[in-house]
């Protein structure tokens, strides 16, 4: 095994801090506990072991450790089929249930003959596999081993050989494809309803079913300070279509409003602003919530809890990688409160969101506290939205950059009626 160490100090030369440097070696370490169940693993940091595998040979085994054992319990086996063309690669290991998501790519790891490596292609055949039972932004946790003939690998093509290139690249695209496709099709559950546990508002608060800033009369300023911002047109409430969007009339033709993109966006601005002013609307639980974190999702916490926490959240350490929540940004209260907190740790470590470190917890925030599709809305509660919306700096786009709405001009709309 020692070749498949080579690279390691090249990957961690260029480390530009302690705090990156240790979050690489716990993610490297993860990633080779999982390419190889059979070996025990220990990793400790200031003395503390934070890492230690069996090296039972079982990669659920591995899983539990690297990703928590509620995770490893929810994962389905890929059960690799040998084909008699030695051509053909041998797709294995466990991918998660449309029930079990994340909202960022790093939950996803291949290994190809037993290397930890990183492909678009690969990456992008798992999310084929998943159209149509994740949404928007929502990822799998997938550990997939793939075992082809060397003739067919080009290691060569990354310094430090973390990307592959295949020759047949087609072909593992569709094995990898398919033997994910095979396995949610044949065991995937029928997804539960599951009310959101350990959450109780205090009895002399009652939270409003729809979480929206409070406007006051005469206020007319923006969420955010900031430069002249593109405004919207004076618009009339005229319903829901579909339970997701808001119809509404204005000086020329109609609108609708993605419910929960244009919240996303309110959520989004409120969340920074109340930051900035240091005045966080927090929300204690009567009940303090066991959540159980990833090593990865551990590491986080540990180095960037303090942003956690003037973001509102309050998370105590208790045992073995289990946190109590006591308190959450009162934005978040009656909603999944384990599932927004481990996204919101998720988004300290997520290098790919392409924004601040600030931005992207309150971008998660923001998403997990909006309305969604599907939720019915009161005339008042579209209004005071639409209000809302208005007074933000980025009206038109969510925090992820989708549009808030599309616009049906008068113009089209006599064109298409045959008036024009």
């Amino acid at each position: 095994m020692r070749h498949l160490f080579r690279d390691v100090p090249a990957r961690l030369k260029f480390l530009k801090s302690a705090t990156t440097e240790s979050n690489q070696i716990t993610n490297l370490v993860s990633q080779y506990c999982l390419a190889f169940p059979g070996v025990k693993f220990t990793l400790s940091v200031d003395g503390r072991d934070i890492l230690r595998t069996p090296g039972s040979g079982r990669l659920k085994d591995a899983i539990a450790e690297v990703y928590g054992l509620d995770v490893a319990q929810a994962m389905l086996e890929i059960k690799g089929v040998a084909s008699e063309s030695r051509m053909v690669p041998v797709v294995s290991g466990y991918t998660s249930p449309p029930s079990l998501s994340r909202a960022t790519r790093g939950y996803i790891s291949f290994f190809v003959n037993g290397r930890w490596v990183q492909s678009r292609p690969l990456a992008g055949a798992v999310e084929r596999a998943y159209e149509g039972w994740l949404g928007v932004r929502r990822y799998p946790i997938s550990v997939i081993n793939i075992a082809i003939s060397p003739q067919f690998v080009d290691v060569n093509v990354h310094p430090a050989k973390r990307e592959v290139r295949f020759s047949q690249e087609p072909m593992v695209f569709n094995a990898v494809h398919g033997a994910i496709r095979r396995v949610l099709a044949e065991r995937a559950p029928i997804p539960e309803f599951k009310p959101a546990a350990g959450f109780a508002p205090a009895p002399a608060r009652q939270m409003p079913e729809l979480p929206l800033v409070e406007r006051k009369p005469g206020a007319a300023g923006p969420l955010m300070p900031g430069p002249s911002r593109p405004e919207l047109p004076i618009l009339r409430v005229l319903g829901q279509a579909s339970l997701t969007y808001i119809i509404a009339e204005g000086p020329d033709g109609l609108y609708l409003i993605d419910q929960h993109a244009a919240h996303e966006r309110v959520l989004f601005e409120k969340a920074l602003a109340q930051r900035s002013r240091k005045a966080v609307d927090v929300q204690p639980l009567l009940e303090p919530l066991a959540v159980e974190l990833s090593l990865k999702q551990e590491e986080a916490l540990r180095t960037g809890g303090e942003m956690l926490a003037q973001f509102g959240f309050g998370i105590d350490p208790f045992g073995d990688r289990t946190y109590l929540v006591r308190a959450v940004p009162a934005m978040l209260a009656g909603k999944g409160i384990a599932d927004a907190v481990k996204e919101a740790i998720d988004s300290l470590d997520d290098e790919t969101a392409g924004a601040n470190e600030d931005e992207r917890i309150a971008r998660s925030l923001a998403c997990h506290g909006s309305v969604r599709a599907g939720q019915v809305l009161s005339q008042e509660e579209m209004g005071e939205l639409i209000r809302q919306l208005e007074r933000t700096t980025s009206p038109r786009t969510c925090p992820h950059g989708r549009p808030t709405m599309i616009h049906l001009s008068a113009g089209r709309l006599e064109r298409e009626f045959g008036r024009a």
